[in-house]
Order: structure tokens, then sequence, then C-alpha cells
């Protein structure tokens, strides 16, 4: 069974280049670098440790982006998600909707649709971002679209949820790059950076798919999502370009490698 994950179409999964292995059986993803090489395949199967069904990297490579032989230069806007489910998740309903007046409705034509002005990229987790792939943000409005992770207490300390640290890190790594993106904007899905009353891990793909099946209906959810979307705070950044967070205490290798 393909790895839908909230999808609707076939075509969004072809389009990000998912695909089956002969071999194995296997479902495959492929991750890529800026200037669109695959340069990882991930592979969609179980984690014999937790039981749950995850994208494993290849080992001793590095990590790829998604989404980049999709990418437009001339777009000016950049919707960045976290894990590729998110982004063909997103992309398949903004490739497929178009504003008709003051309602929207379902097109085949992409030049019109949501997508004619933005670009959406994935990155593997909100804790991995390769600095070779800033050049695709570089002069644009950047909108950071983590999951909705809730902070937790480590040694008695309030620590941000991960998905809202990773968003500070990337600020910092923006703040620092030689063409930074134009704007930077997140989901800020509550007052404090997480929504309480939505389960933690809760993402894009998640808020979509709960519009139902009907691709209208998801880009209306898409719409009230987008509410939630505010920039990047200034102080986020230290003067000496540092995200002044907390370093979690890390005790396991596989931990540490897949960070």
């Amino acid at each position: 069974r393909p790895p839908y994950r909230g999808s609707l179409l076939a075509e969004g999964l072809e389009a990000w280049g998912v695909v089956r292995s002969v071999l194995s059986g296997e479902w495959l993803v492929p991750g890529y670098s800026a200037d669109g090489k695959i340069v990882q395949l991930y592979r969609y199967a179980k984690d014999w440790h937790t039981g749950k069904m995850l994208l494993q990297v290849t080992p001793e490579t590095h990590h790829g982006l998604f989404g980049v032989p999709l990418y437009d230069p001339k777009k000016p806007d950049v919707l960045l998600c976290e894990g590729c489910w998110d982004g063909m998740a997103l992309w398949e309903v903004l490739h497929s909707v178009k504003r008709d007046g003051e309602r929207l409705a379902v097109t085949a034509n992409e030049g019109v649709s949501l997508l004619a002005a933005a670009n959406v990229l994935a990155t593997p987790g909100c804790n991995v971002f390769g600095k070779s792939w800033l050049r695709l943000l570089a002069k644009k409005r950047v909108f950071i679209l983590y999951d909705n992770d809730h902070p937790r207490e480590v040694n008695g300390k309030h620590v941000d949820g991960a998905g809202l640290s990773g968003v500070k890190r990337l600020a910092n790594l923006f703040s620092r790059a030689e063409q930074p993106p134009a704007e930077v904007h997140y989901l800020r899905w509550g007052t404090h950076g997480y929504d309480p009353d939505l389960a933690s891990g809760y993402d894009v793909r998640d808020a979509l798919s709960s519009a139902g099946g009907n691709l209208v209906a998801r880009a209306e959810a898409w719409r009230r999502l987008f509410t939630r979307v505010v920039p990047a705070p200034a102080e986020w950044v230290t003067e000496t370009g540092v995200v002044e967070i907390e370093m979690l205490p890390c005790r396991s290798w596989k931990v540490l490698v897949n960070s």
C-alpha cells in the first residue's frame, strides 16, 4: 500500500519522486541537493526499536531536501515544511486549487493555482537544515511551517518544543547567510509557540486531513491555518547571531547521529 499519509492524489507522490523499490518492495523517497541532484534515498520502513514506520536515511550519507525539482526561482515565496509528507500534502492542495473571487475552486492549471507564487520545500526534520540549501531561500519570503510540538521539562527547566526550537535555529542560520531571505515568518500554533489544545506533533498534514477528502475544503483549512503565521521576532537572534536556546542532553549515539 502506498504511503499516502493524508494525501488524496497519486500525482503528488509522483511529482515528489516517491517510488517503490523493485528489490525490496519498500517505498523510497529521494532527497536532493540545492541544485536538484539526488543525494539521498530514504526508505519508508519499520523502526524495529519503536515499531513505527519511519523514513530512514541511507547509512553514512548526508540528508537531502525534499521537493527541489519542483522549485521555481521566479516565485517569491517559499513554504518550508517539516517532513516530506507535510510538503506533499500541502503541495497537492495548493497545486490543485485556485481563487475564484471570494471562493476557492479546483483547477488543473498550476499557473492560476494557489501555488502560482510559492514553492513548497520540506526538510527531513526540524533539526536538519543544510547550509548549502540556503541559496534556495535567498531574497525570498520564507514561511517556516514546523510542527506543534509541546514544551518539555528537562532537569527542572522549561524547554521549547522541537518545532519551535528548530524555527529559532533557522532564524539564526538565515540571519548569518550571505544572501538571507527577504522576510522570515513562521507558523505560531499558539501564544507561546504551541497550541495545548492540539496534540504534540500535530502538523500541517494533520490540519489539512482534518478537513476531509475534498481539495477545496482542505484549501480552506490551509487558509485558516495560515492566519497563525507571523513574522519571526528579531529578538530571537542576538548581536552575535546566536539564538538563545537551551541545549538538550543527549545520551544516545543513535540520537546524536540522526540529529
